[in-house]
């Protein structure tokens, strides 16, 4: 049994109920061209639609499948996990018979995605070097705004000026993801809008009147998952991102 049109890129998983498998196979050269994945149907939670679909209706909708292991359990090169997907019978068909295939089988706990070590290697230098560049440009702007918040007011606008007036009439949505990606380079992990309303939640203390100090005080009793020298990045990232009118306060 196979579920089609999966990222509408050429893309079909096959239900192979007596080996108890689900094998991938993704068209798109970006991901692996031509090469399967074949996933443990017991390393398998469970397989959802995003949106209960309606019936006689075939929309696209997101096939979500849930593995037990998440931190290895997705095969990353396929994006496995979340499918664009038509809501076709044969597909509907296809996500009943392989949540009955998961109730009979037993769970596999520990299952990971076997992985390619040298190409694994290549593409962690790649990223290294991504984040450093990434750093470098983080600094160089935190360096910018707080050089504006002491320059003279009758002085002619700077190019460090010129991009604090951009970033303030930068679309939210943009600045968002933008704040998202620089806290990356910095290894901590949120979703794009959890990391703003943490971010403008900082500045409302600053707008308050509070120190950094107070404010670092603050972050370190509400928020576990940052080691302490990230608390003071991201402080300092709400800031240059969110508040600039605070810079002085990093000083």
């Amino acid at each position: 049994m196979t579920v089609y049109n999966l990222d509408a890129v050429g893309a079909v998983a096959t239900l192979k109920t007596q080996q108890r498998i689900v094998a991938v196979k993704h068209e798109d050269d970006r991901r692996g061209a031509g090469k399967t994945v074949e996933i443990p149907v017991g390393a398998i939670r469970s397989a959802e639609w995003k949106r209960t679909p309606k019936e006689g209706k075939t929309k696209k909708n997101q096939l979500r499948f849930y593995f037990r292991n998440i931190e290895h359990g997705i095969p990353k090169s396929f994006d496995t996990g979340i499918f664009t997907v038509e809501t076709t019978k044969q597909n509907l068909k296809f996500v009943e018979k392989l949540n009955d295939a998961i109730s009979e089988t037993e769970p596999i706990e520990d299952w990971q995605q076997p992985l390619n070590y040298e190409k694994l290697q290549k593409r962690s230098r790649k990223l290294m070097v991504v984040k450093i560049l990434a750093a470098v440009l983080v600094l160089a702007l935190i360096i910018a705004l707080i050089v504006v918040g002491v320059k003279k007011v009758n002085e002619p606008p700077t190019a460090s000026e010129q991009a604090a007036v951009l970033m303030q009439d930068m679309d939210p949505e943009v600045k968002a993801d933008l704040f998202r990606n620089s806290l990356l380079t910095m290894g901590i992990k949120a979703k794009p809008e959890s990391a703003k309303k943490a971010a403008l939640a900082v500045c409302k203390q600053f707008d308050k009147g509070a120190s950094f100090g107070e404010v670092g005080m603050a972050l370190i009793l509400a928020e576990k998952s940052m080691t302490a020298y990230q608390k003071g990045q991201f402080i300092a990232s709400s800031v240059t991102w969110w508040c600039p009118q605070h810079a002085d306060e990093l000083k």
